[in-house]
């Protein structure tokens, strides 16, 4: 090995990796050993600071023969002991080859006696003479040979040192900073002994002063750049922060350091780099530098950063120090060597991409302003300069720009709807590249002359609500949607929907069959042209319905249609149908319904008859059931025909939540003669009774205040046409219930036996028979959305002097009351008002004192038993139930009437409940004849005897 001879081979040429960037090559930029570190003294032992270069090395007096050294930028220390063991050798070298200028050099030589006994010894330094010298084999086996060059004693000479104790001997080296060739110093230190334990330690160390590269500091430190993402730039002559910023540096560091401007590693001719005196980098692009086209212009410019020679130093003759070096990628502790990156910042091209509006509509003949929908951008929050112009225009199309490069289109007059043309802009930018957009313009008459709206048509039944979809669904967003006004539609109330154009209305109870009702809708547009009177069509349905008829095995009956249908429908019998031995005909044309009742039938069967109605309009079908009832005298017993009552009675059926309260508003608008509406308990159903003279069509107008749970309120006028009651069956003064059910059906509508009904819309209207027994009925009817609806029917009792009904009863009372030895213990108020003047067939001695009594008391006390004007409290006379329901057939005949209101006593009234009762229910001759007997409901044996003796 040559110690002074340890080559440092200088690279100008170097092909650099920036950090996360393109290549650049720049061979001027890196004059610089092909091994190096800066600072240049960071690993050196011991390591020193700024720019010292610090190089130590030992050996013992127990290695005779060996040598060792080390080195580092051109600097070389190194020590040896004879085979004899009689002289240390140590040595330097500085060595030009490094590329480093030597300022100043100091050599120590520290001589330490480690003995393990207490002993002194003896040493002598000495400078080596010039010449070739050998000092030991080296580890690798090469003999260390060197070259002294230069002479530099010590300031130690012969001296002595204890067990423990060291002394260093320094010598000032005469360095050459532009020597050519190495220089080589070299001294010998005595070795006293060769026993091992009173061993000698010699440490040679050079510390050499160097000057700093251009990439580095004052103190050698390496210059650190550093880049964030900065925001884009563009190539207009302008100059921009790059976000780079250089760091360990002064301000005339600082000012040394230029750059260069790369793109995809191709430096950018007339670029500028400038660094301030903080470090922050700034770069200017000369105009185009980036290309012509905008869509083809690089994402980034790449920057690197050289530092220019020192004047100090700029002329030496080593490339290091008289040539630009590139600044590279400092690691985490501050050092930079031979496989340091050079540093590349990255530096971010702003690109435009301006796009207008597309397509836009024009009239005929008329012009626009076709904007734009996306601006060209800004640069650093400043909006970019940028010129519009129009590279073509369809024949007989002008098209203007303006500054902000809004386009003034002007389609030609002749312009037809659906025509398109299509503009070509450039858009020249500050930098000098530009981008080509275009836009399209088409011609669009008046939405009205463009789209046309339309319904269909639909068809619905009286009291159903109806819709009307609008079928042009390719209408303009936007489109809005009313009912056209002034148009005559009576008392159809159609709405429809703003948006959506849907039509939505109920027919009206005043809509018959066939009628078609046209709704007018008027659709207006964007561009608020409209459309008129667009039509929409209702047409009403058949509502065919059949009652029931009553007949006896073998004989013919009839049933008449009784519903609405359009004039031309056709009646059939149903197909396939199950009708037995049944074969019933139907009139075509009026839908009467004849069949002879098989004799094979029997008394209660029922036989349902389908019918086929066909809409001669519309040609929809509705199949209707008639009901035939199979009565069989033999087997029936006869029902005592009693008139029913003359007048008809409604029922209306109010549309309400389940707790919520009904009232009766302030004034209903009722027929002459008509009782006023009444809310029934419960229910919340509104009851009336109207004269059977009220002509058909007449309508009923009641105010409601329904009172909801949370105390809210709503009212409603709640409207009824009388519609054309049927007579009663074999009963020319037959009464009739009217149900008013909105949105209710009649399926599975179940009514007493012999009671018929007929369907008109929501009209249930009930015939009751002649014959019926007077009281409460409870029907329930099918209400809307699969809900039922509890209707209670009061038939009232309308019975003459001498009728069968009530005379039979009350004779059956009287009767039985006669023949029981307990009759003459009844107190005569309330015999006169079980009997009043019919009594007296049975007893005219006493008919005189029963009047006698009733006009004495008729102005004190009200009493009768439920039934008429005055109600009996059943809170004090509950067990006077049954016996009001018994006497409820005659209570109210007008003979009974003729008394008054007679008043009875508790006392006693107790002991006659269960005669009473017993008298009146049971035929004549079977009633009983004793109190203990005679027990009525809630009554005992005890309480009959005890009032029984109360009486006598």
């Amino acid at each position: 090995m040559k110690p002074q001879g340890i080559a440092k081979k200088t690279v100008s040429g170097v092909v650099a990796f920036a950090l996360g960037a393109s290549v650049v090559l720049t061979p001027q930029a890196n004059a610089l050993p092909a091994q190096f570190t800066s600072p240049p003294g960071v690993t050196t032992n011991p390591q020193q600071g700024a720019c010292t270069v610090a190089l130590a090395i030992n050996t013992t007096s127990v290695s005779p023969g060996r040598a060792f050294v080390q080195g580092q930028s051109g600097v070389t220390v190194g020590v040896g002991l004879d085979r004899d063991n009689k002289q240390f050798t140590p040595w330097v070298t500085l060595d030009p080859q490094g590329e480093r200028i030597f300022n100043s050099a100091t050599a120590n030589i520290t001589v330490a006696n480690e003995s393990q006994k207490p002993v002194t010894h003896s040493y002598n330094v000495k400078t080596l003479g010039k010449g070739k010298h050998q000092a030991g084999v080296l580890d690798n086996g090469e003999n260390a040979s060197f070259n002294v060059t230069d002479l530099a004693p010590t300031d130690a000479g012969q001296f002595s040192l204890a067990q423990g104790i060291n002394q260093v001997a320094r010598a000032q080296l005469g360095v050459d900073a532009e020597a050519s060739k190495a220089q080589t110093w070299a001294w010998q230190v005595s070795s006293p002994t060769v026993v091992a334990q009173e061993r000698t330690r010699v440490s040679p160390e050079i510390v050499v002063d160097v000057a700093p590269w251009p990439m580095e500091s004052e103190d050698c430190a390496p210059l650190t750049p550093s880049d964030k993402k900065s925001q884009p730039i563009i190539a207009d002559g302008a100059e921009y922060n790059t976000g780079i910023t250089v760091a360990n540096g002064s301000q005339s560091d600082y000012a040394r350091l230029t750059g260069n401007v790369s793109i995809a590693g191709n430096k950018v001719n007339g670029a500028k780099v400038r660094v301030d005196a903080s470090g922050k980098v700034f770069v200017t692009l000369p105009k185009g530098a980036t290309g012509a086209e905008d869509n083809n212009k690089p994402a980034k410019v790449d920057v690197e950063l050289l530092a220019q020679p020192r004047e100090a130093t700029k002329k030496s003759k080593y490339e290091s120090y008289n040539k630009a070096q590139v600044l590279r990628v400092v690691d985490n502790h501050g050092v930079v060597n031979e496989k340091s990156a050079l540093f590349t910042g990255s530096v971010p091209v702003q690109k435009f991409a301006p796009a207008y509006n597309s397509p836009n509509m024009v009239r005929p003949g008329q012009s626009i302003n076709v904007t734009l929908k996306t601006q060209p951008g800004n640069v650093r929050g400043k909006a970019v300069g940028a010129t519009y112009a129009v590279t073509n225009a369809p024949n007989g199309w002008t098209a203007k720009p303006a500054k902000d490069g809004t386009l003034n289109v002007t389609a030609p007059k002749g312009a037809k709807h659906g025509d398109t043309a299509t503009f070509t802009v450039k858009v020249t930018y500050a930098d000098g590249s530009a981008d080509t957009i275009t836009t399209d313009v088409k011609v669009q008459d008046i939405n009205a002359n463009v789209y046309t709206p339309g319904y269909g048509e639909v068809y619905g039944k009286v009291n159903t609500e109806v819709s009307l979809e609008q079928n042009n669904k390719q209408l303009p967003k936007n489109t809005t949607f009313t009912i056209t006004p002034n148009q005559d539609l009576g008392d159809w109330v159609p709405k429809v929907d703003g948006t959506t154009g849907k039509i939505t209305v109920t027919i009206p109870g005043s809509a018959n069959p066939g009628d078609q009702k046209t709704i007018l809708v008027d659709a207006k547009y964007p561009d608020n042209s409209v459309d008129s009177n667009v039509p929409g069509k209702v047409i009403v349905l058949n509502e065919p319905s059949y009652g029931e008829v009553t007949g006896k095995p073998g004989e013919n009956v009839e049933l008449n249609h009784t519903g609405k249908v359009v004039g031309g429908s056709t009646f059939t019998i149903t197909p396939n149908q199950d009708l037995g031995d049944w074969a019933p005909k139907v009139d075509g044309t009026t839908g009467k319904i004849t069949v002879t009742i098989p004799g094979s039938a029997t008394d209660g069967d029922e036989k349902i008859i389908s019918i086929d109605v066909k809409d001669p309009k519309s040609g929809k079908n509705d199949t209707v059931d008639a009901k035939v009832i199979v009565k069989d005298d033999q087997k029936q017993p006869e029902v005592p025909s009693t008139p029913a009552p003359k007048d008809n009675t409604i029922v209306i059926v109010v549309p309400k939540g389940p707790d919520s309260k009904v009232e009766i508003g302030e004034n209903p608008i009722i027929p002459d003669g008509s009782t006023p509406p009444v809310v029934t308990p419960g229910t919340g159903n509104i009851t009336l009774t109207i004269p059977n003279d009220v002509k058909p069509g007449t309508k009923i107008t009641i105010p409601v205040v329904i009172t909801n749970p949370d105390g809210s309120k709503e009212t409603r006028e709640i409207t009824v046409e009388v519609p054309d009651f049927p007579k009663a069956n074999g009963n020319s003064n037959g009464g009739n219930v009217l149900i008013v059910n909105p949105g209710g059906g009649d399926g599975g509508l179940k009514l007493p036996e012999g009671w018929t009904y007929t369907k008109q819309g929501d009209n249930i209207i009930i015939n009751v028979p002649g014959g019926t027994k007077p009281g409460d009925y409870n029907i329930t009817v099918p209400g809307p959305n699969n809900t039922n609806v509890d209707v209670k029917v009061t038939v009232p009792s309308t019975g003459q002097a001498g009728s069968q009904g009530s005379s039979d009863a009350l004779n059956k009372c009287v009767e039985n009351a006669i023949a029981s030895p307990l009759f003459y213990l009844l107190p005569v108020g309330l015999l006169a008002a079980a009997a009043g003047n019919l009594a007296a067939p049975y007893m005219a001695e006493v008919n005189n004192q029963l009047n006698s009594l009733a006009r004495q008391f008729n102005a004190d006390i009200n009493f009768n038993f439920g039934v008429g004007e005055n109600a009996w409290n059943s809170n004090n006379f509950s067990q006077f139930g049954e016996i009001g329901r018994q006497f409820a057939a005659f209570m109210n005949d007008p003979n009974m009437r003729e008394l008054g209101m007679i008043a009875i006593g508790l006392v006693g009234a107790l002991a006659t409940a269960g005669l009473l009762y017993d008298w009146c229910t049971h035929e004549p001759g079977e009633a009983v004849t004793s109190v203990g007997s005679a027990k009525g409901e809630g009554s005992s044996q005890e309480n009959a005897e005890e009032t029984a003796s109360a009486e006598e």
